[in-house]
């Protein structure tokens, strides 16, 4: 179970540093402590559900990339954030349209 809170750790602390924010701007952006945020980033602590998903909305990423097994790098961190923000502001029509260009132009490598 250690792994698993370092490696959560792990993400959160490199989707903060893409986001440009400090660990105590994080904490207040999702309503929590900067303890909280230092044990999550150390893999000290493993907070809940609700927690995990006030951080991952003051990170601008969407729950499940907190989880991811990869560490994004910086680059397809900034990138998977700004389409989670694109895709939020789409109506579901547009969204589907999106990722099915996205999965068209992945599969032409």
């Amino acid at each position: 179970m250690e792994d698993l809170e370092r490696n959560l750790g792990r993400r959160v602390a490199t989707l903060r540093h893409v986001t440009g924010l400090t660990q105590m701007q994080l904490a207040e952006s999702a309503d929590t402590t900067l303890d909280t945020i230092s044990r999550l980033e150390r893999g000290a602590s493993m907070p809940g559900v609700r927690r995990l998903a006030s951080v991952a909305k003051a990170l601008n990423v969407p729950l499940w990339q907190v989880f991811q097994e990869d560490t994004p790098t910086p680059e397809s961190a900034v990138i998977l954030a700004a389409l989670g923000t694109i895709l939020a502001e789409c109506d579901g029509e547009t969204a589907q349209i999106i990722l099915d260009v996205a999965i068209r132009i992945a599969r032409r490598r």
